[in-house]
This record gives structure tokens, sequence and C-alpha cells, in this order.
């Protein structure tokens, strides 16, 4: 039973790393600057129509670590109070926090 369990986890973590490999996602990569699934989208939708997307940002502006170093300065400290409950004091907020520089939405 035990080698069971032991092949059961085994599969799982294979079958959520196959998972993550073929979503489609180019997160682990530079190479694309639009996915391959958005691009599909694209090129049947008209040039008028609107299309939802994600867009993730890996640099934040330069005083993203400054901002990280105050967790106050970006939520609530409602939020910072239930974030501690289930994580580390040191970890209370990560580059996801902080906001987008405005030079980058700027129009």
């Amino acid at each position: 039973m035990k080698n069971f369990n032991s092949f059961k986890a085994l599969l799982t973590v294979i079958a959520g790393s196959a998972l993550i490999l073929f979503s489609g996602s180019n997160n682990f990569s530079g190479e694309f600057k639009i996915s391959k699934s958005l691009q599909s989208i694209l090129n049947v939708t008209q040039p008028d129509s609107k299309v939802k997307v994600w867009v993730e940002f890996t640099d934040k502006g330069e005083d993203a670590v400054q901002l990280l170093g105050t967790p106050s300065n970006l939520l609530t400290q409602r939020s910072l109070d239930r974030r501690a409950k289930v994580k580390p004091a040191g970890s209370l907020v990560d580059i996801t926090d902080v906001p987008l520089n405005s030079d980058y939405i700027s129009i």
C-alpha cells in the first residue's frame, strides 16, 4: 500500500507538471510577447473588437523594492492582519502587491 501511495503521488506530480508545461502559458520564457492562444483569438477577431486579456508585468519600476520594505504603504492594516494569520511576518507582501509604475501605463 505504501508503494501505491508513492506511485500515486509521483503520478500526480508528473501530471501537474505536464499540465503546467503544456498549458500554453509563456510565463517561463521571454520568447513570446503574445501567447499562442491569444494570437489564435486575435487572428479570428475583428480589428475593432475588444478582447479581455491578463497581462503580467515582470518589472514594477525602480521603487518596487522600497515599496516592499513598507507593507503598510501597499495594503490596509486589515489586509496585513489577515495575511499575518497564514504567512510569515517577513512575507506578508510580494511583487504582485506593488502597483505598476505610472510611466508604464500612461497614454
